[in-house]
């Protein structure tokens, strides 16, 4: 493939994003670390209420989603909240980091089994994620 027909990095993140969305676990796998894998892999349990991705900024190393999640998960806790993730890609365009950014309160609430779909919770915010 021709260097100006590769897809940039948002591509593929669009791509990761839908590949979740559609069940396709196997492609993740394909696509990106494990580590990746596993956070999607978690997130495959709950049940997707909505997941817009509202912005991609960057096309080069770095590309930041901003998210929006409405998502129930297996304990019957409830979460809607709006995200930001960092991905990072070698000179290859191979996924090497990723990075989640979100309201921990919220999180940890939902993870309580807390339906905090209206709350607007404290404000905490924490990452998740690995490499650079």
């Amino acid at each position: 493939m021709c260097a100006a027909c590769k897809p940039s990095n948002a591509d593929t993140v669009c791509t990761l994003y839908a590949a979740f969305l559609t069940g396709d676990i196997a492609h993740l796998r394909d696509c990106a670390p494990a580590e990746v894998t596993t956070f999607f892999e978690r997130l495959s349990h709950w049940l997707v209420q909505d997941f817009t991705l509202l912005d991609l900024v960057g096309t080069g190393a770095r590309v930041v989603a901003e998210v929006e999640v409405d998502l129930i998960l297996p304990n019957g806790g409830r979460i809607i909240d709006q995200e930001l993730h960092l991905w990072t890609f070698d000179a290859d365009g191979q996924v090497i980091g990723f990075r989640h950014y979100g309201d921990t309160a919220k999180q940890h609430a939902a993870d309580r089994g807390e339906d905090i779909s209206g709350a607007a919770g404290e404000r905490l915010v924490s990452s998740t994620g690995f490499g650079r």
